[in-house]
């Protein structure tokens, strides 16, 4: 067993052992789960960093039991590390609890939210002031039940916002934009049924990444950043196929 694999080992009995105590964690050594020696762990010298290690000792427990079960989505069965990493994640964005788990998943090997749960993190921060999101035809009029024109073309979407001690800004997305995207062609099952939601997201991500850029704190947002939408019913990660294999029969 390598030295790097000896502290791995530690480093997972200070999260999951009951019995370590503070005395213990204090003089447990650094730990080399990275390979970079600046970004080290330190050890645990005070009351709040033995609280913060009991916390996250919890919480991948919780993780170990919960991915096992149907309540997380498919992405998150069977991998405890995965759902702890986005449970953490959310943390961060002031978003605690497993139902959370639902606007999070892995695309392309990165954690990003999708949905509606971006602008519900920006109007929860209380700084958002007026929010208005609308498609429009070539005219660059509204695509309205009162212009009736709903059967209008769609041109683009529009997003206006404003934020807080700030004027409305206002951000568009053509739909000339979208047919520029890598694999556009390949990716009409997402973007055919889903048109108008996909460019009402496009121009909606664009404005809440500018504006509101310390609330998502860099988050990747699903919609714009990987070109698709997520009901949990998508494969989200490629599976390699599973070989088929015949018997011969005897001649």
């Amino acid at each position: 067993m390598t030295e790097q694999e000896i502290d791995v080992e530690k480093y997972k009995k200070i999260i999951l052992n009951e019995d370590l105590d503070k005395t213990e964690l204090a003089h447990e050594p650094k730990s080399a789960l990275v390979e970079n020696k600046e970004l080290e762990l330190e050890p645990v010298n005070s009351e709040k960093e033995l609280i913060s290690v009991q916390k996250d000792r919890n919480l991948y427990k919780q993780c170990v039991l919960i991915c096992k079960t149907e309540a997380v989505p498919q992405c998150y069965r069977n991998k405890p590390e995965l759902t702890y990493s986005a449970l953490k994640l959310l943390e961060g964005l002031g978003a605690k609890g497993i139902q959370f788990l639902q606007k999070v998943a892995p695309i392309n090997g990165n954690l990003a939210i999708w949905g509606e749960f971006p602008l519900t993190l920006v109007r929860n921060s209380g700084k958002l002031v007026f929010f208005d999101e609308y498609l429009i035809n070539k005219d660059y009029k509204r695509i309205s039940l009162e212009n009736h024109n709903l059967a209008d073309e769609i041109f683009a979407s529009v997003c206006v916002v404003q934020r807080v001690g700030e004027t409305k800004r206002t951000f568009t997305y053509l739909l000339e934009d979208a047919k520029k995207i890598p694999n556009f062609t390949r990716m009409s099952n997402i973007w055919k049924p889903y048109l108008k939601a996909m460019l009402k997201y496009k121009a909606r991500a664009l404005a809440l990444k500018d504006v509101f850029s310390d609330i998502l704190m860099g988050i990747r947002i699903s919609e714009y950043d990987d070109h698709q939408t997520l009901d949990h019913k998508i494969t989200i990660e490629k599976q390699k196929p599973k070989e088929i294999t015949f018997d011969k029969k005897e001649a």
